[in-house]
């Protein structure tokens, strides 16, 4: 997956990112079913979170826009790689955002498009495959992005 390899590149570089994913389909599962924080969400309440000593969760009761999930993000990270929100994720404005997409070509391949957002610029990127030299060159353009925003 493309954007596991950028979040490793920019984690390494000391980027802290966060990665929003569109599903389209209702039966997914981001909870253990039967535990507390599960039934607390399918009794009513409007938010569940767990934290244990390596990681913390929110489970949120209810659908949230693309620009509610950016905002909960710009609180933890200074780099959104958003997967999916196709006609919603150009209503949201981000500091840096990485969009990524797939482009059925046909049975066995597809084409990666790229969209970097930073500021008011847009850069797009259209990916043959998915090499490390475009992962790095990727992960090299978002970092200068990121950086060249937070020193303003």
């Amino acid at each position: 997956m493309l954007a596991e390899h950028i979040i490793g590149g920019l984690s390494r570089r000391g980027i802290r990112v966060s990665f929003i994913k569109d599903i389209p389909h209702d039966d997914a599962e981001f909870d253990t079913r039967g535990k507390d924080t599960y039934r607390a969400v399918t009794k009513g309440a409007v938010m569940s979170m767990g934290r244990s000593p390596s990681k913390s969760f929110i489970s949120i009761g209810g659908y949230v826009d693309l620009k509610g999930l950016v905002k909960l993000a710009e609180n933890y990270s200074s780099v959104c790689i958003v997967e999916g929100f196709t006609g919603e994720a150009s209503a949201v404005k981000f500091d840096v955002r990485l969009g990524l997409q797939r482009k059925n070509v046909g049975r066995e391949s597809s084409d990666v498009y790229a969209r970097v957002e930073a500021g008011n610029e847009v850069y797009d990127f259209s990916l043959v495959n998915e090499s490390a030299d475009i992962v790095n060159f990727i992960v090299s353009f978002v970092e200068e992005q990121a950086n060249s925003r937070e020193s303003v």
